[in-house]
């Protein structure tokens, strides 16, 4: 849909374009035209400045792919390139023909246009060339350095390879301090059992393990229901049975609609079912006497 505005930039009635908002700025016609592209295709230097300073796109293009850059450099309109380049247009942005604004000035030979974008791309790749080796040289220069391998980072410290060495050296000698201490108090100990060992008559081997009589002891005043559930490591749903004065007998005697009747989740419930069934099975077929966790 053609506007005033359309018409404004076409005409360069400049006074009309600065009362232009960007949404009219940036509104098309039947054939993709925007005040953008009228200002650049008649050359109209000062229309360009007010529309693109209002928000006018100077990528915008119409339905053959033109840009405001393909239309100024075709027509030759070389103020109006420096002023599109300056302002940060695409110089490589595609028609509907895959050429560029630079191809569009050489296929009219507006030679003064193919020598400003043919700079201005020469200017921008070499600003592109030089920041891709900024960022390689920045890249190596903090994790590739010769010897290092794996950077290893403290908090926000970087360590060096000296400082790595130093820090493995020191934490070596810590662990070895710390291990020798162990060793000495362990040698501290067996050394003080032994002397009494003697004294009560005792020689060096006991006739029990030690750690299996404090898990007996611990065990002395469990309950059948208690051994159960520890063997299956259930025991934590013991204040649960507890609360509904169900010992191991009781239990035993459980359907899973007892256990939903009591609140248990549906995974508790599976799990003590199936050692149920399990307690079950071994008193009815007990077997071979073999040591077993029931």
């Amino acid at each position: 849909m053609s506007t005033r505005y359309h018409q404004a930039a076409s005409d360069s009635y400049l006074e009309l374009l600065k009362e232009a908002t960007k949404r009219d700025l940036n509104l098309s016609d039947e054939d993709g035209m925007t005040p953008t592209l009228l200002a650049a295709y008649h050359g109209n230097l000062e229309a360009l400045e007010i529309i693109c300073s209002r928000g006018g796109d100077p990528d915008r293009c119409d339905i053959w792919g033109n840009t405001p850059l393909h239309y100024a450099a075709s027509n030759g309109h070389a103020h109006c390139v420096s002023f599109l380049v300056n302002f940060g247009a695409n110089i490589f942005a595609l028609d509907n023909d895959m050429q560029s604004p630079l191809d569009a000035a050489a296929s009219r030979e507006q030679n003064q246009c193919v020598a400003l974008l043919d700079k201005a791309a020469t200017t921008q790749n070499i600003l592109q060339l030089s920041a891709e080796e900024d960022n390689c040289v920045q890249h190596e220069s903090i994790l590739s350095r010769p010897g290092l391998g794996n950077i290893v980072f403290r908090g926000n410290t970087v360590l060096s390879p000296e400082d790595f060495s130093d820090s493995k050296r020191a934490l070596g000698l810590k662990i070895s301090s710390e291990l020798l201490q162990r060793q000495g108090a362990a040698e501290a100990d067996e050394a003080e059992a032994d002397e009494e060992g003697e004294e009560n008559g005792h020689g060096d081997e006991l006739p029990w393990d030690k750690d299996e009589v404090e898990w007996e002891e611990d065990m002395v005043d469990a309950t059948p229901l208690e051994v159960f559930l520890k063997s299956h490591h259930l025991e934590e749903f013991l204040p649960i049975f507890m609360r509904e004065q169900i010992d191991l007998e009781a239990l035993l005697l459980c359907s899973d609609e007892d256990l939903q009747s009591i609140r248990m989740q549906l995974g508790p419930r599976k799990k003590v079912l199936n050692a149920i069934n399990r307690r079950k099975q071994v008193l009815q077929h007990p077997g071979q006497m073999v040591d077993t966790s029931l």
